[in-house]
């Protein structure tokens, strides 16, 4: 009586672990969050971006590079009217759990993020932003 019961135990405990898989196009991160992200779309109380393979020219970008290196595309001047001139920022980006901080230039000095990850797949990247704070340049 025990051996069936122990028997069947392992093959329901064996059938519930094999059943239960990944999403394939779920990433891990910070693997996942490695690359050029785009297309700023914000839905709702989240923001959407695409995977793209390279900066785009006139629009906001971000980049998670290796070695938490990051390199930000966006405004170069204080004024948002257009036209924009876009430029590239240097930065660096660390992640805990869930959440990407991100320490970048700016035109008037540095700028931190905060930004909590929802969803990474293999063409989008969904945050919700919690904090920014700018520290002005000081001479």
């Amino acid at each position: 009586m025990k051996k069936t019961f122990y028997l069947g135990f392992a093959i329901l405990f064996f059938s519930v672990l094999y059943s239960c898989k990944k999403s394939d196009n779920q990433l891990p991160v910070p693997k996942g969050l490695e690359g050029i992200w785009s297309n700023r779309v914000v839905e709702n109380s989240f923001v959407k971006f695409d995977r793209t393979t390279t900066l785009p020219k006139d629009d906001y970008a971000i980049a998670f590079q290796e070695n938490q290196v990051l390199v930000e595309r966006k405004n170069v001047g204080w004024c948002g009217t257009p036209p924009i001139t876009y430029g590239n920022f240097q930065g660096s980006w660390s992640i805990n759990d869930s959440i990407i901080k991100i320490t970048v230039d700016n035109w008037s000095g540095l700028a931190d993020y905060e930004w909590k990850i929802i969803s990474i797949t293999e063409n989008h990247l969904y945050i919700v932003p919690l904090s920014e704070n700018y520290r002005t340049n000081v001479d």
